[in-house]
């Protein structure tokens, strides 16, 4: 994003919060609204009502990704990367899943409920098991905020796993959620037994792919986000419509050991289109 305000000649700032802490957000927002920000960013956790009328009053707009539930009406002007997107991920990895098991897998799934937009791809990988694969079993295993800055999702995984000793497959709904997996299935000796699925893959899922310790991940790139959230802060200042369905969901695809490395760059990311921003930049009139 810092980037991105650099290209169009713009002030850009970070303040900073605990997701753990809620108080701490609206701080932020203080903090932000002091230095006359005309746009505010904020990502994963939805506003409250008191929060948008803060930065309504300020004559700010609120510029959100990851954000369910939320109403995309002023000050709110866009939700990139919402709930629909996750939905859409949580399908179609579901459909790997129903393949790869032929109809017949068994899967715990790490959620954190505290993250509401991490419920589109949890109740999306449900819906379309339930819809198309009555034998294939699903068990979602919460994980609260204080859990998860603490390290302790791996050692919960394995224990949901040993409660479900018919489970061969353990499932993420991000990324950086995964970190510790590995290890710790191999010292339950799980390992060989459990395949690693998940949305959103990063680096080090990607890595994972490429050693063929993991099986399957959702490709997505959050800098892609920040593209939506600059497009449609320059759509709104020039007055111009947001299309925001188009804005809610961005490009992914099953990664797997046999394709990772054609479809991943050496810099261990995943992007589709690959000349995204170059895309963007001529649309902007920057190039």
């Amino acid at each position: 994003m810092k980037e991105l305000a650099g290209l169009v000649g713009w002030d850009y700032s970070v303040v900073s919060y605990d997701p753990a802490n809620p108080a701490t957000l609206n701080a932020a927002i203080d903090t932000a609204l002091t230095q006359d920000a005309d746009y505010v960013a904020e990502a994963g956790i939805p506003p409250t009502p008191q929060m948008l009328k803060k930065v309504e009053d300020a004559d700010a707009k609120w510029v959100l990704t990851s954000v369910h539930p939320v109403d995309v009406k002023p000050p709110v002007i866009v939700n990139a990367n919402a709930y629909d997107n996750d939905d859409q991920m949580g399908r179609v990895l579901a459909d790997w899943f129903i393949s790869d098991s032929n109809g017949k897998g068994n899967i715990v799934i790490e959620h954190v409920p505290s993250y509401p937009i991490l419920d589109g791809f949890t109740d999306g990988f449900q819906a379309e098991v339930k819809e198309l694969c009555p034998d294939c079993v699903v068990k979602i295993q919460n994980i609260t905020i204080p859990d998860l800055t603490a390290g302790k999702v791996p050692s919960i995984m394995v224990s949901a796993l040993r409660s479900n000793s018919d489970a061969t497959y353990v499932g993420f709904d991000v990324g950086p959620f995964a970190a510790g997996i590995d290890s710790a299935l191999a010292a339950a000796g799980l390992a060989d037994k459990v395949k690693v699925i998940g949305e959103a893959a990063d680096e080090a899922a990607i890595a994972a792919l490429k050693s063929g310790k993991h099986a399957a991940w959702t490709g997505f790139n959050p800098v892609y986000s920040t593209y939506v959230m600059m497009d449609a802060m320059l759509r709104d200042s020039l007055g111009m419509p947001i299309d925001q369905e188009k804005a809610g969901l961005q490009p992914t695809q099953i990664l797997t050991p046999d394709n990772v490395t054609e479809t991943v760059g050496d810099e261990g990311t995943w992007l589709e289109p690959k000349d995204a921003l170059d895309q963007y930049k001529k649309l902007w009139g920057l190039q």
